[in-house]
């Protein structure tokens, strides 16, 4: 997000350290999300909207541009210095679980609702599938 300075510094950097070359898409702020879920009655706060219509908008440039595989990151990632170990050992598990026919995998997630039902499906590694 344009406004938070500190936070693509810290993309920077990440980007530097593991060799990785990122690319910085259009994000929806929350005000504009706000108003917007107002205007239509969405059952949705502005601040999920927002994140919601920016990974919408990655999701479409990809297919618009042809790119088969990305990497979606967060803007507050907090990203381990052993990536490129840990990917490795996370994506294994997933192969051997769920094959290669598959869209998207989420490796991560913050909720606020700690009530939100997700179960563990592998071992070692913090893998979760939707209920």
């Amino acid at each position: 997000m344009p406004s938070r300075t500190e936070r693509r510094l810290n993309m920077d950097a990440l980007s530097a350290f593991h060799n990785l070359d990122f690319t910085y898409p259009r994000v929806f702020n929350k005000h504009d999300a706000n108003t917007m879920a107002a205007a239509n009655n969405y059952l949705i706060n502005g601040t999920h909207l927002a994140c919601y219509l920016s990974h919408l908008h990655v999701y479409k440039q990809m297919i618009e541009d042809n790119i088969e595989t990305a990497l979606v990151l967060e803007d507050d990632v907090d990203m381990e210095l052993d990536l490129m170990h840990r990917h490795t050992h996370i994506m294994q598990q997933v192969y051997e679980r769920y094959g290669r026919d598959w869209d998207m995998l989420y490796l991560g997630h913050c909720t606020w609702d700690r009530n939100e039902p997700t179960r563990p499906t592998a071992h070692n590694v913090s893998l979760y599938e939707a209920e």
